[in-house]
């Protein structure tokens, strides 16, 4: 009984996945968007948000553009394009915390006042 709204919250497909969107960002989610925003979501954000955050990369001879310049030069860059920046670290701790307060107390209801 319980599968289905943890299996919707945890970020999972709704449906069949389409060819990739070139296009995509986090931020562009809508409530009818294939993948349903949830703890996964929100655990995403937050380990890609720790990670790029201030982050400064090198490129290597293969990796320069036609103009010889390298295409991302830090992280922030990163963040910006995925469109990751519309919640920050504690926000999603925020968010991780509650999801489990909430299960653990869906849960104690569950075997407190459900009998057999």
């Amino acid at each position: 009984m319980t599968l289905i709204p943890s299996l919707q919250l945890a970020g999972h497909p709704a449906q069949r996945a389409k060819a990739p969107n070139p296009n995509f960002s986090i931020a562009s989610l809508t409530p009818d968007s294939q993948l349903i925003p949830g703890p996964s979501l929100r655990s995403y954000v937050g380990i890609s948000l720790n990670e790029l955050y201030g982050l400064e990369l090198h490129c290597t001879p293969k990796q320069l553009n036609a103009a010889g310049q390298c295409p991302i030069t830090k992280g922030q860059q990163t963040i910006d394009q995925l469109g990751l920046d519309y919640l920050n670290i504690p926000q999603c701790v925020g968010i991780l915390i509650s999801y489990i307060v909430i299960c653990r107390f869906i849960a104690y209801l569950g075997v407190r006042f459900l009998k057999h």
